[in-house]
């Protein structure tokens, strides 16, 4: 007969079924010979049997992908010698890359079942890790903008979008689109172009945009010329006090009324005239690189007439 037991003892009822066990471990099989009417009962002994664990190979995901600034996790798994009718009811696969290069996806502590019964300690299980994998990513979009302003105003920001390395952003700035860049803003009147520039790392290429803008010409300030008060002396007389320009130089023309612009060339003299008469002192500014033009406007100048004393001679008669 056997039974089950301890290393010391039968701890179950002797029957005439041999034993039978499913989980792995070590199970004492007593056994005894029970005498007939002519013998004794044996001594009972027992015997060691070991049922092994079960190899189980579980091997975490691999996963690959282009450098997005995101970690790249990967949460599956394949196994392999798993008996049938049991069921990994989970697995713990840790494992995450972000920066460009490899990572290990590493699997561990499975729950094995048999229907909702644990049945891991049956398996001697090896765990085998993924690689997560994660490649340069090798275009970087950047886009920037800017508004201009007016000489002399206050400069507006350039902003700027970039696929990566947006807060590592660099702006410089030329007046030619293919020219020499340089960190300081611009502040004459013209058309320049903004670059914004991410340098490249590891992790992404490197990427830049450029964006024209213009600085627009500021108006000059104008101090009108003053006419004078003139009579005629027979010689040229300046038919006004100068004016003034911020931002350029005043010239001047003589024109034939005070509604039509002269057609002829201006001069930064201030026209003079002999004869008495009405003049008509045409002025305007001319601005500098970073001034515009002013309109050109008219003051009437008089050249009063000399006043003549004629006194008749005397004469007597005899």
């Amino acid at each position: 007969q056997y039974a089950l037991g301890t290393a010391t003892e039968a701890t179950q009822p002797y029957t005439t079924s041999i034993p039978t066990a499913t989980n792995a471990g070590t199970y004492y099989v007593w056994y005894k010979v029970v005498g007939d009417a002519n013998h004794e009962d044996s001594v009972p002994a027992s015997i060691p049997v070991t049922i092994g664990k079960k190899d189980l190979s579980i091997t975490a995901d691999s996963d690959t992908k282009v450098y997005d600034g995101t970690p790249l996790t990967k949460d599956g798994y394949t196994s392999e010698g798993l008996i049938a009718g049991d069921r990994i009811d989970s697995v713990t696969v840790t494992g995450s890359q972000t920066a460009v290069g490899n990572g290990s996806n590493v699997p561990g502590a499975a729950v094995i079942r048999k229907g909702e019964t644990d049945v891991t300690a049956n398996y001697d299980i090896t765990y085998i890790a993924g690689t997560l994998t994660v490649t340069k990513a090798a275009t970087n979009t950047v886009t920037v903008d800017i508004t201009g302003w007016t000489y002399g105003g206050s400069a507006n920001a350039p902003t700027s979008t970039a696929d990566f390395g947006a807060d590592t952003v660099v702006y410089t700035y030329s007046n030619a689109e293919d020219g020499a860049y340089n960190p300081q803003t611009p502040t004459d009147a013209g058309v320049w172009y903004v670059k914004a520039s991410v340098a490249g790392t590891n992790d992404y290429a490197a990427g830049e945009a450029v964006k024209s803008f213009p600085i627009a010409k500021a108006e000059t300030t104008v101090t009108a010329p003053v006419a004078k008060t003139l009579t005629y002396d027979g010689t040229a007389q300046a038919l006004a006090n100068a004016g003034s320009v911020t931002g350029g130089s005043m010239v001047y023309a003589l024109g034939e009324n005070a509604e039509t612009v002269p057609a002829g060339s201006f001069a930064e003299a201030v026209p003079s005239a002999t004869n008495a008469g009405t003049y008509y002192v045409w002025y305007k500014a001319v601005g500098d690189k970073n001034h515009n033009d002013s309109t050109a406007k008219c003051i009437p100048v008089e050249v009063a007439k000399a006043a003549i004393t004629i006194t008749a001679d005397d004469k007597s008669s005899e």
